[in-house]
């Protein structure tokens, strides 16, 4: 009889004990950190959905979509490492209170107006041999570009604000925002239109949606700047975050520079072909993304104090390994299937190169996971392999004459060169320095 009381007891006292719980769960850093990741997870998502989409409505045109794409990726890094850049700063405390955040922001955007419009300038300028050198006939698709990710850059500022306040809410809100803006205005623009130039638009619409809904945010939170307050200047958060910066560019341009360069070496239907395979042989790079979230700043900690955080560098390839490997088992035994389901059957053109690409993106993330841990650890000397793989890969892909599956195999020996030398450093480097553990991005 005794246990029979206690039951509905506990039963009663369960919803109370969640209700008491919520409010401390929602203030979590913890949980905090993890909806911005999820956020992360989400937009993937939609980036998938979209690029499904636009290749089945393109159909031998998406591979021209895939360059621009590819270019835009690459001009996002500086955008990102100054995103961490300021980031950092705010959360430490150097760039002051509310009125100084504000002043600071203001500062930034100024000038960033003003590189924009040089930059619009010398986009329409230059855009035949943009359109040439992505291997495009959308000319004003690909002026656009550079505007793209001038937009970006004032974006990430916001979000990097925002983030060293412990904001994550409406960064995460604007990630996911931007992707099913992107999704929304592009695809439908494109399904309207058949027409890669106005797919391409929907990154701009979704991009200044967002800049509109963080400088409301930002405004809300901060107020107006402080007028005898000098801001922290735009150069030397740049001076700050040079490594990376270089760095993470090399990267994107391993990343994306095999997409670019197959517009020039393979038919139209082969490089379209070739980009819907090189998006789905990137899954374990996107999952990578996410593990760095939490590699980075884990290590960054570890160092700070002078330990060597290899048991993190470890984990993190584990988690890595747990994506790759039934990746690469099922584009091994049924990658003509998965093309076909994901991108139609005009874009399986390169089934027999799957397998061997995401090898290749699979060594790729293993030297973002190592690029990461060696920033945690302040080395630069990695920037120079990265250089001499990414060197390699433009000299070959575009001079050696190969099938696309061969093709696949160049990018796989530029990139796991690379990989196998920044592990090979990632194991051997240790901590420059022993600062404050808590001085880390959130």
């Amino acid at each position: 009889m005794a246990q029979r009381a206690v039951r509905p007891t506990s039963r009663r006292l369960r919803p109370s004990a969640w209700r008491e719980a919520l409010p401390v769960l929602r203030e979590s850093e913890t949980i905090k950190a993890a909806a911005l990741a999820a956020a992360y997870v989400v937009a993937i998502g939609l980036g998938l959905v979209f690029t499904i989409l636009a290749a089945r409505i393109l159909g031998d045109s998406y591979g021209a979509l895939a360059r621009i794409t590819s270019f835009y990726l690459i001009l996002t890094v500086p955008g990102l490492a100054l995103q961490a850049a300021v980031a950092r700063e705010v959360a430490v405390g150097d760039l002051g209170g509310p009125g100084a955040l504000a002043a600071s922001m203001r500062g930034w955007l100024r000038q960033i107006v003003v590189f924009g419009l040089i930059v619009v300038v010398a986009a329409v300028l230059l855009r035949a041999p943009l359109a040439d050198l992505l291997h495009v006939d959308q000319e004003w698709a690909a002026a656009t570009v550079p505007l793209t990710a001038v937009l970006w850059l004032a974006v990430s500022m916001q979000r990097g604000l925002l983030q060293g306040l412990r904001a994550y809410t409406p960064v995460g809100a604007s990630i996911v925002g931007e992707g099913a803006g992107r999704l929304i205005v592009g695809v439908g623009l494109g399904a309207a239109t058949s027409s890669v130039t106005w797919m391409w638009v929907g990154q701009l619409v979704a991009l200044v949606a967002v800049f509109a809904a963080l400088g409301w945010t930002l405004r809300a939170r901060l107020g107006a700047p402080v007028a005898e307050v000098r801001g922290e200047r735009l150069r030397d958060l740049i001076r700050m975050a040079w490594v990376p910066i270089v760095g993470l560019t090399l990267l994107a341009v391993l990343q994306n520079a095999d997409v670019i360069i197959s517009g020039h070496v393979f038919a139209k239907h082969q490089a379209s072909s070739y980009a819907a395979a090189a998006v789905a042989a990137k899954v374990p790079y996107w999952v990578t993304l996410g593990i760095a979230l939490y590699l980075l700043p884990e290590a960054t900690r570890r160092a700070a104090v002078g330990e060597r955080p290899l048991g993190v560098l470890a984990r993190s390839f584990g988690l890595l390994a747990a994506v790759a490997i039934p990746s690469l088992l099922i584009f091994a035994v049924a990658a003509e299937p998965v093309l076909r389901l994901g991108f139609g059957a005009k874009l399986t053109g390169a089934s027999d190169a799957l397998a061997t690409l995401c090898l290749a993106y699979t060594m790729l993330s293993a030297a973002y996971l190592a690029v990461q841990y060696l920033l945690a650890l302040r080395q630069e000397v990695f920037l120079v392999v990265l250089a001499a793989a990414a060197a390699l890969e433009l000299v070959m892909l575009p001079t050696i004459d190969v099938s696309l599956t061969g093709y696949a195999g160049l990018v796989l020996i530029a990139q796991g060169a690379g990989a196998v030398l920044l592990l090979a450093m990632a194991l051997r480097a240790q901590p420059r320095g022993v600062g404050n553990p808590e001085a880390v991005v959130p």
